[in-house]
């Protein structure tokens, strides 16, 4: 469940007016050990298989984002890596050292998982908490 808070933003079209949107509350983290152990019980695996299956799973997702390849994982969705940098005035004067700022990953989920898990409410419910 996600629980969210409503809070009140300026319009972005009319800065006078105010609208209420909502924003996420009380996200939690789980730590890889208790998520290994989630994923052990849901398989035929081992907690040593299961570990190895991440190492790798984690090692190759980041070396193919790093080499600018994209990873589409089924039904979950998609990754890929983003850059964000600034603008130069001409060509030759950009340095990427100068106006490359960082690189983010994206996920994306996939159109089945939007289709048939958040708009069906079959995986997604959401529960309002505070005022705004």
């Amino acid at each position: 469940m996600l629980k969210y808070k409503l809070v009140s933003r300026a319009n972005p079209r009319k800065r006078n007016e105010k609208q209420f949107y909502a924003q996420l509350t009380g996200v939690q983290t789980i730590k890889r050990c208790d998520f290994l152990s989630l994923l052990e019980k849901r398989s035929s695996m081992s907690s040593a298989d299961v570990k190895s299956f991440l190492d790798a799973l984690e090692f190759e997702l980041m070396h193919r984002l790093a080499n600018g390849i994209s990873i589409r994982l089924g039904d979950l969705g998609s990754f890929r890596a983003t850059i964000r940098s600034v603008g130069a005035v001409n060509k030759k004067d950009y340095d990427q050292r100068k106006y490359i700022k960082g690189v983010n990953v994206r996920f994306r989920p996939s159109a089945k998982w939007m289709r048939e898990k958040s708009k069906t409410g079959e995986l997604i419910s959401f529960e309002t908490v505070g005022k705004a």
